[in-house]
């Protein structure tokens, strides 16, 4: 304890700097002097009148003051929640814990005149003046940190000078300072151990500890900068930040490339047509209907042919990975399929987009969610399956299409200003698109989808064979019956169609290679055949067709899908986005799973599919082994849990007993006016236990007042009256009638007997030296 004849008034003066600091981090540069003021000055009052008292009282600290210290930490995290459900205001995260070490340096400042809980007061208030000046623009927190620095150099000074040890100038030996010198060396210990990590692990251990957007979904509406998926997606007219969406961008228009030009540049442009008769093609009772849509789609240039040249990459330099020539931006959960063009006739060379068919077209309705207007449709519920609905925001770049970009099974779209269902119309039956030649430049979409667990299609209960007749057909000529013969393999084991599905994809991730500049040889009869049986290696394109031939082949509904993929390897931590580029375009497959849903099937190596959050059982499963994996990558934590859990292992009995102490503590300051009786009963039961846990347990045939009566007891918190007060104390409680009452009562302070007795000091050795005597 500090000299009492004054008190630490630079304590005082460092933990008022950083309240009032804090007070104007808190005023979020909204300039309010008054209130900033008067909220500092109400809290220096009532911070004030308890330093007082308990300087002039000299209170002293007890073992319930940790863990109110803990409480007063976390404190503003556990009532942020109901804060905001009571007024709808809030704080952001780093705001939450700049509070808590506000309260934990005010409340260490009433015991300041203690010099442990006056080092508390001084780092917290140190925590608390960086905190702002890191978070805070305001000029003020110049002049703050100044006084700061000149009221710390005089607590350094003078802690230095109260600190000197004079005993030792006459050669009084000390004790060497062990726990200091070891907590010191934890410090190297733990650099070592972090340097040890590699440069990737270390950045994602500490990814998710501040709320984020990208490749997360998580946002907090009461940010205060930065920008994520959430209500954050702001214009950026006045300043722009890492994302800088402009939601209410002027419709202009733009010179950009079109996304079917992106896709010749990546796959190469198609072979010169050939006179000769193509070897497969579609079935007489399909291609007869269809013949009309063909032609048009050949003559608008829509179809996609797999005879294509070698694509040349060199020179094209709109296909660079560059932050400059990214095609748009994409805020949300990652990874994610944007479809742009959707495929259900294939001739055998040849993919043709799906039309849309005016029956199975979804009336657009605008929904309003407080002023935003949400363009949105009715979809029909997927029985006994999983679905999750997921939210991305677009930010539309260098990309020139009239096409909405969005994952499968889109439910609602947004675009600020755009509250009109004409504005909109069904280029596809899954695919929107605006009523205009290109999307807004520089303008934010919002997109609404829904997740499907592909765990739960294993069911018997879920047919993939409904759905049209496009979508089963298989082309005719040489080399099908094969195609069939290689489906029939491969899921020779399987018992329900997604089974099959997932027998097909997998033989195609682990067997097969993904290689952009394969292209199919010249006269080739069956390009499918070719890539399954002789290259085994090939462009996005032929890993999905081939998927989908084999699963027609087996009766189940599929069609392909071009678009974009955003790579979760692209996320930018520090600007919370993932921006997507020319070389992102991809081909990839969809299965019938149900009404107005699709399934996505990935069966190119590298690239993976979302999945919607797992169930608890689920959950439980994926933690136990991101446990033990996370054990094993993380090896030097690992290390360093092992040996705190070997510590508390070694000292249980302590600190079960430091436990029972602090819950003795905990029950008399919410039961001060409990009687007498059972205060007594509380601490005997208390002071048998914690001699138990030292291995050493009370006689049974000996009462705890018996042993206090003792010549030998072993402790020196008592005097000899003393405990004969508590011996008496403690027979009545026992034995006594309920009316009786405890004689010499106003001359004996039983809560203080009682609280010297639970934290007396047994040691397992005193404890034999008083069996051995008895």
């Amino acid at each position: 304890m500090r000299s009492p004849d004054r008190y630490p008034w630079l304590v005082a003066c460092l933990a008022a700097t950083g309240l009032l600091a804090s007070e104007i981090a808190l005023d979020d540069m909204r300039g309010n002097v008054a209130a900033i003021l008067l909220r500092f000055t109400l809290f220096a009052v009532v911070i004030g009148l308890f330093c007082w008292r308990s300087y002039v009282r000299k209170w002293q600290p007890h073992g319930l003051l940790n863990l109110m210290a803990l409480a007063v930490l976390v404190s503003p995290l556990l009532v942020e929640p109901l804060w905001r459900m009571a007024t709808g205001m809030g704080h952001a995260l780093e705001i939450q814990l700049l509070i808590g070490f506000r309260n934990l340096s005010l409340m260490s400042l009433v015991w300041a005149q203690h010099r442990r809980f006056e080092y508390i007061a001084v780092v917290t208030s140190l925590f608390t003046i960086l905190f702002c000046v890191s978070t805070s623009q305001d000029h003020s927190l110049v002049w703050l940190t100044g006084f700061y620095m000149l009221a710390g150099i005089g607590w350094l000074a003078e802690h230095y000078w109260s600190s000197l040890r004079t005993d030792r100038v006459v050669g009084t030996q000390t004790q060497v300072p062990w726990k200091q010198m070891s907590l010191l060396a934890v410090l190297p210990v733990i650099a070592v151990m972090a340097i040890a990590l590699p440069e990737s692990i270390r950045t994602r251990m500490i990814e998710g500890f501040m709320p984020s957007s990208g490749g997360t979904g998580a946002h907090d509406p009461f940010a205060r900068s930065g920008v994520g998926d959430g209500d954050a997606l702001v214009a950026a007219t006045e300043k722009a930040m890492s994302f800088a969406p402009i939601e209410d961008a002027p419709f202009i228009e733009g010179n950009e490339p079109s996304l079917y030009d992106v896709y010749q540049d990546t796959y190469g442009k198609p072979k010169p047509v050939k006179k000769f008769e193509r070897a497969i093609s579609l079935p007489m009772e399909l291609f007869t209907p269809n013949h009309h849509r063909m032609a048009q789609a050949k003559k608008a240039s829509r179809t996609f042919t797999l005879d294509r040249q070698t694509p040349r990459r060199a020179g094209h330099k709109h296909l660079e990975d560059t932050e400059s020539n990214a095609m748009l931006h994409v805020s949300g959960p990652v990874p994610a399929h944007l479809r742009h063009t959707v495929y259900d006739l294939f001739d055998g060379r040849e993919w043709y987009p799906q039309v849309a068919r005016p029956i199975h077209l979804k009336p657009l309705e605008v929904v309003y969610e407080g002023e935003k207007p949400w363009i949105a449709w009715s979809s029909r519920q997927f029985p006994h399956i999983r679905t999750h609905v997921a939210e991305h925001a677009l930010r539309i770049l260098n990309v020139d299409t009239n096409r909405i970009l969005s994952p499968a099974n889109p439910l609602a779209v947004h675009i600020d200003r755009c509250d009109r269902p004409d504005l909109f119309q069904w280029k596809q039956e899954d695919v929107l698109a605006m009523t205009r030649s290109e999307l807004p430049a520089m303008s934010v979409i919002r997109v609404r989808s829904q997740l499907i667990a592909q765990s739960d299609l294993n069911g018997d209960d879920v047919s993939m064979r409904f759905g049209l007749p496009e979508y089963k057909a298989v082309p005719e000529g040489p080399g099908m019956q094969e195609i069939r013969d290689f489906a029939a393999e491969w899921t020779q084991d399987a018992e329900t169609d997604w089974q099959r599905v997932c027998a097909i994809r997998d033989r195609l991730k682990s067997e097969y290679t993904l290689d952009a500049d394969v292209v199919v040889p010249d006269n080739c009869e069956n390009p499918v055949l070719w890539f399954l049986k002789d290259s085994k290696r090939g462009p996005d394109y032929l890993f999905a067709t081939a998927t989908i031939m084999l699963c027609r082949s087996e009766g189940i509904s599929c069609r392909a899908v071009s678009g974009l993929y955003a790579n979760p390897a692209k996320f930018d931590v520090a600007k919370q986005q993932t921006s997507v580029h020319p070389s992102d375009v991809h081909w990839w497959a969809e299965v019938y799973a149900g009404p107005d849903h699709w399934a996505i099937v990935e069966s190119c190596p590298g690239f993976h599919v979302r999945q919607p959050p797992r169930s608890w059982l689920q959950a439980i499963q994926a933690g136990l082994w991101g446990t033990g994996r996370a054990l094993v990558v993380y090896w030097p934590v690992s290390l360093l849990l092992i040996g705190i859990a070997s510590l508390a292992f070694h000292n249980r009995r302590l600190i079960g007993s430091r436990l029972l102490m602090w819950n003795w503590d905990l029950r008399r300051r919410f039961n001060a006016a409990a009687d007498a009786r059972e205060l007594l009963n509380e601490t005997a039961v208390c002071y048998d236990r914690r001699c138990r846990l030292q291995n050493n347990p009370r006689p049974q045939h000996r009462s705890l007042a018996a042993l206090l009566n003792e010549e030998h007891w072993p402790t020196d918190e008592f005097t000899s009256q003393e405990r004969r007060q508590l011996a008496a104390a403690m027979n009545w409680a026992c034995y006594a009638p309920v009316e009786a009452p405890l004689e010499n009562a106003e001359e004996v302070n039983l809560t203080d007997l009682c609280r010297r007795l639970v934290h007396s000091k047994m040691s397992p050795r005193q404890a034999d030296v008083l069996g051995t005597s008895l």
